[in-house]
C-alpha cells in the first residue's frame, strides 16, 4: 500500500523539484550575467 502512494506521488514532487531547478538556475544566471557586466 505504501509503496502504491509513493509511486502515485513521485511524478508531482519531481515536477516541483525540476520546476525549482529551474527557477534556481535562472536566479544563478542572472546574478552570473549581472556580476559579468558590472
Amino acid at each position: 500500500m505504501r509503496m502504491k502512494i509513493l509511486a502515485a506521488h513521485e511524478r508531482p514532487i519531481n515536477l516541483c523539484s525540476l520546476v525549482a531547478d529551474q527557477a534556481n538556475r535562472k536566479y544563478v544566471d542572472a546574478i552570473t550575467f549581472s556580476n559579468y557586466h558590472s
